[in-house]
Order: structure tokens, then sequence, then C-alpha cells
């Protein structure tokens, strides 16, 4: 991937957080790479900001969620909503 990826910020078809949750399979060509940018770009700005453990973190929060999802969690961890 080129650096053409930090101009997707600035894109209005930029793709809302929630909408990046599960596989980009779903995504045209260019949708991919604006999902892909988009999720580096928010991976690297917790990492940069909070660390890597905040990271683990999330992830952990989000397994469990999906574990419980229909089943006894009604709010998503992170205040995401379930597409």
């Amino acid at each position: 991937m080129d650096g053409n990826w930090l101009s997707c910020s600035n894109r209005k078809n930029n793709i809302p957080l929630n909408v990046l949750e599960g596989s980009f399979l779903r995504f045209s060509g260019g949708q991919a790479y604006v999902a892909y940018a988009e999720s580096l770009a928010a991976v690297t700005y917790i990492n940069d900001s909070y660390g890597m453990g905040d990271i683990q973190r999330i992830l952990q929060l989000l397994s469990q969620w999906q574990l419980h999802r229909g089943r006894t969690a009604r709010h998503h961890p992170l205040g995401l909503r379930p597409t």
C-alpha cells in the first residue's frame, strides 16, 4: 500500500468505524482499500496514544462481546451497535 492511504481521511467516502467490524470481503476493491486504510489509521492512533496493551484489551473485549452477542450482551463494550 502506498502513501496515498493517508489522503483517505480527507475524503467524504469514509466508512464508519462500526461498519469496519468483520470481514472486508463484502466491500468492493475501492471500499476495501479505504476500510484497510481507516483500520490501520485507527490501530496506529490507539497504539501511539495508549500502547499495544490497549489494543490487546480492545481485541479481547470485542472477542468476548462476539461470544455473547445475541445471548446476554445488550451493549457493545466499546459503545458500538451491532450491524
